[in-house]
């Protein structure tokens, strides 16, 4: 976690990316496929508060693929798309994540 927090404290973005970068290397060799999705949905919370939505919605466009891709993705990883497209005023793209969302909570 300090690790994390370190990255997102960077000035340079792009140092900030090549940490982020390797924690999903570390969390993809250490866990499952679960934990290195729920290592970057929590990093694209964090940037979409940082006001990154760009950065924001490239990590957890990133913890869907993780997931098995926008089919598959756990509800939560979704919602937290749909919000950064609604940020972005890419209204269009937030309910039809949001859709998927809804379907995959009446299949758990």
């Amino acid at each position: 976690c300090e690790i994390v927090k370190d990255a997102l404290a960077l000035e340079s973005e792009d140092t900030a990316e090549e940490l982020v970068d390797f924690l999903s290397i570390v969390a993809r060799s250490t866990f499952n496929a679960t934990a290195t999705a729920l290592v970057l949905n929590n990093l694209g919370c964090v940037e979409k508060r940082r006001g990154n939505l760009t950065a924001a919605l490239h990590h957890l466009k990133r913890a869907a693929d993780e997931e098995g891709g926008i089919v598959t993705a756990s509800p939560t990883t979704l919602l937290n798309i749909s919000a950064v497209y609604s940020s972005l005023q890419m209204y269009a793209e937030a309910a039809s994540v949001s859709n998927h969302a809804v379907i995959r909570c009446q299949k758990i």
